[in-house]
């Protein structure tokens, strides 16, 4: 997200600054430029707090209840399942879009 350079952010940052560029929208340029510096100082900012700052507080875990347990367990699965299969959700989709579409 950041844009650090041989990671994704930044090499699509670079492809939307090239294509603005190159549709001469500079001025749109510009504010992709300085809202990703911006973005930059936050983000740097995080990871100094989480890796180089001294907590002077200590954390306190919880039992989570068993419903909120089983609700977090199926998302969890859910999301899991359709990363690693995608298609069963892609046919879904496009079944109900056919479906909306010729409204059978």
């Amino acid at each position: 997200m950041a844009g650090i350079p041989p990671l994704a952010g930044f090499i699509s940052k670079l492809f939307i600054l090239f294509s603005l560029i190159k549709s001469s929208f500079y001025l749109s340029a510009i504010i992709v430029i300085l809202m990703s510096i911006i973005s930059c100082f936050y983000y740097i900012r995080l990871i100094k707090i989480i890796f180089f700052d001294k907590s002077t507080k200590y954390i306190h875990f919880r039992p989570v209840p068993l419903g909120n347990a089983l609700i977090i367990s199926f998302t969890f699965l859910f999301l899991l399942f359709f990363f690693l299969k995608p298609t069963c959700l892609l046919t879904l989709t496009y079944k109900l879009a056919l479906l909306l579409i010729f409204d059978w």
